[in-house]
């Protein structure tokens, strides 16, 4: 931010929230039960702000599961870090086949300037498939 006068004459300003968003709308399938790249890498996003910050981080995909009982799940890999269930998206039909579209959200803060975030996936059993993959990340400090 720029900082103008000292005392009650000071005036603060902060730069706009820098931001993004990527998607990736091709359809693919994983049998991983660990978290992993699709064939089609991510989709991903990188903020440069210039300094280290809190950011907030809304992603989706659609997830379609073919067999009764089992769990599709997409994460980001926040800053590289290993993506967790802890911030999860996940599809878990009943005892029917199921696609749907999930969401989730993470805020990890004092994220470093230039930090790249991708969504990862993965299935606790049997085939998965994704598509209509998106993330999007904004500055919040």
């Amino acid at each position: 931010g720029i900082t103008v006068g000292t005392g009650a004459g000071t005036l603060s300003l902060t730069a706009a929230p820098t931001r993004s968003t990527q998607n990736v709308n091709t359809s693919e399938t994983t049998t991983s039960t660990s978290y992993t790249d699709l064939a089609t890498v991510g989709p991903a996003v990188t903020l440069t702000p210039g300094r280290a910050t809190d950011q907030i981080l809304l992603y989706s995909a659609f997830m379609l599961i073919a067999a009764n009982l089992r769990q599709a799940s997409i994460s980001p890999a926040i800053a590289g870090a290993t993506a967790s269930d802890i911030d999860a998206a996940m599809n878990t039909p009943g005892n029917v086949v199921s696609g749907n579209r999930n969401s989730a959200h993470a805020l990890p803060t004092s994220v470093a300037d230039g930090s790249t975030h991708t969504l990862k996936y993965k299935v606790n059993a049997d085939t998965a498939t994704f598509q209509d993959r998106r993330i999007s990340a904004f500055t919040l400090t």
